[in-house]
């Protein structure tokens, strides 16, 4: 195994041992998911090295908006100013090395909400309400996207399953 291929998948393993250790999501609060109707999905824009490697953000946003409407949250456009709205949040980046055979992907997938300030309620501005633990992976860089889609699959099912049983569902 060459040398920087070495470092490589150390700043990987470095990365995993600084993560939290949680194996759960977070804001398993019921108040953190109830009454959330309707969501916007936004998908982070990524690195060129991710699309090359065949990571394909179209396709991500369908299955996301599909994940949703299967649990039976209606999906809004960006546009709209819906109380109940929240932003679901995905974010896929990877970074490959100087011969682009491995790649260290990092996923997350997070419920943003709108909030108000006390002393500046005019101010709409969001906060995240739910979030599935990030993932980090170092893999080959024709493992990259079939590992991508089996991450988000989780996550997305993670959400899907906290937002129903919040709502009773």
């Amino acid at each position: 195994m060459s040398a920087l291929r070495m470092k490589f998948l150390a700043a990987g393993a470095l990365a995993l041992a600084v993560l939290p250790g949680r194996t759960e999501a977070q804001g398993r609060s019921p108040n953190a998911l109830s009454g959330v109707r309707s969501v916007t999905v936004l998908l982070e824009r990524t690195s060129p090295s991710t699309l090359t490697a065949g990571v394909d953000t179209a396709a991500l946003r369908a299955r996301a908006e599909a994940a949703v409407l299967r649990a039976g949250l209606t999906v809004v456009p960006p546009s709209a100013r819906d109380s109940a709205n929240g932003v679901l949040y995905l974010n896929v980046f990877s970074a490959t090395n100087a011969q682009r055979d491995w790649h260290a992907a990092h996923v997350e997938v997070e419920l943003m909400q709108p909030v108000t300030i006390d002393r500046k309620p005019d101010a709409r501005l969001y906060a995240t309400t739910w979030q599935a633990p990030v993932r980090l992976r170092v893999v080959r860089a024709t493992e990259l996207r079939a590992e991508v889609d089996n991450v988000i699959g989780a996550m997305l099912e993670e959400f899907t399953r906290a937002w129903a049983a919040a709502n009773g569902r």
